[in-house]
């Protein structure tokens, strides 16, 4: 039953197949969405793009929003904050790694947040930014926007029909 609902879901918003995968479990229905690249913003100290994935487990209500970026130095990682129009969330930040890259250093970092406030940011018309401190400011640009939401709309749907 729970496979002919996401097939629903999937054809009448397009093929999300191809960005996200599925896993069965014991504890519930895992959710990865793939790895993506969110442009950092134009003041930013960060020397290259976000990438990041998010994963979800449809019976807890968190989502695990992880990333890595790349910096010039080491980086203390305390508390990140996302602002999407009128809304601001604080999360704080867990330091997964921070490897070194020749001159450069590779951060890998994880933020949970509840799915509900996760959910939020995608319900706004404007695109969220994510500041993760010492000058690191990431955000997809307004002509993204709207394919973005819309797709993060479509997992929700599928993750809470999965429920």
């Amino acid at each position: 039953m729970t496979m002919m609902m996401v097939a629903s879901v999937c054809l009448a918003g397009g093929d999300i197949t191809k960005k996200i995968l599925y896993i069965l479990g014991d504890d519930g229905t895992l959710y990865f969405v793939l790895p993506k690249k969110m442009p950092k913003q134009k003041e930013s100290k960060a020397l290259k793009y976000l990438l990041y994935d998010v994963t979800c487990l449809n019976a807890e209500d968190s989502v695990s929003f992880t990333s890595t970026l790349i910096s010039s130095s080491v980086c203390q990682y305390k508390e990140a904050t996302i602002t999407s129009g009128m809304e601001s969330l604080k999360a704080p930040i867990e330091v997964i790694f921070i490897d070194p890259k020749g001159k450069k250093y590779e951060n890998r970092l994880r933020i949970r947040l509840s799915r509900e406030d996760f959910k939020k940011l995608y319900k706004s018309p404007t695109p969220y930014v994510i500041d993760y401190g010492n000058g690191m400011t990431f955000g997809l640009k307004a002509k993204d926007w709207a394919k973005e939401s819309h797709f993060m709309n479509e997992v929700f749907i599928m993750i809470d029909m999965s429920k």
